[in-house]
C-alpha cells in the first residue's frame, strides 16, 4: 500500500515539476538590425573559432509590429575569418551568429555582418563621415556616434566580411549592423 502511494506521488511530482522545454524560435532571413558588440573583435588578435557576443540594440519586430526578439537579447556565435593587415592585404574579419537568448525565450539565427559599423568615439584608424547615432537608455538613438571607415563585402561562404584600411578593433563602444541569411 505504501509503495503504491509513493509511486503515485512520484508520478505526480514528475508531471508537475518541469514543463516541457520550449523549442527555440527561428529568426527569419532578410532582416537587418543593429547590435552592440559585447566581446572584443580585432583583425590582429581574434582567431577563427573565437566566441562572439552581441546585444540587440532595439526590439526586433515583424511587419505587423510584433516583437520577434527584445532589445538586449544576447546573440552568440563565432569568428569565421580573420585577415591581418599586410602590404598586400587589407584587414578583415567575419562572424557567424547562431543563437539568441533573452529572459523568456531563445531563437536560432544565421546572422552575419550586414553593413554599417558605428563607433562611440574615434577608434584608431577607423574614422569616417559624421553620423548621428547614440545610446539613449536601452535603445539605439541618434547622437554622438560616427560611421567607421569600414565596409562589408558579400562572401559566398562567410556571408559578409568586414574590411577596413587599418586594423579593425571592435569593442563595447561599437554598434554593428547584422543581417540574417537563409
Amino acid at each position: 500500500m505504501l509503495s503504491h502511494f509513493l509511486a503515485a506521488a512520484l508520478m505526480l511530482l514528475f508531471q508537475t515539476a518541469a514543463p516541457p522545454a520550449e523549442k527555440p524560435a527561428t529568426i527569419p532571413s532578410g532582416l537587418l538590425f543593429n547590435c552592440w558588440v559585447r566581446s572584443n573583435l580585432s583583425s590582429d588578435k581574434s582567431k577563427v573559432g573565437d566566441p562572439v557576443e552581441l546585444w540587440l540594440a532595439d526590439d526586433l519586430k515583424d511587419g505587423s509590429g510584433k516583437v520577434i526578439m527584445p532589445a538586449k537579447a544576447k546573440l552568440t556565435g563565432t569568428v569565421t575569418m580573420v585577415q591581418k593587415r599586410s602590404k598586400s592585404d587589407k584587414p578583415g574579419i567575419a562572424i557567424r551568429l547562431s543563437q539568441a537568448q533573452w529572459k523568456n525565450g531563445s531563437a536560432t539565427l544565421n546572422g552575419v555582418f550586414g553593413g554599417d559599423v558605428m563607433v562611440k568615439e574615434r577608434v584608431e584608424g577607423m574614422t569616417g563621415t559624421s553620423m548621428t547615432t547614440h545610446r539613449g537608455g536601452d535603445t539605439f538613438g541618434s547622437e554622438g556616434f560616427q560611421q567607421a571607415e569600414g565596409y562589408t563585402n558579400p562572401d559566398d561562404k562567410l556571408g559578409a566580411i568586414l574590411y577596413a584600411k587599418h586594423d579593425i578593433k571592435l569593442s563595447d563602444r561599437n554598434v554593428v549592423a547584422i543581417s540574417t541569411l537563409p
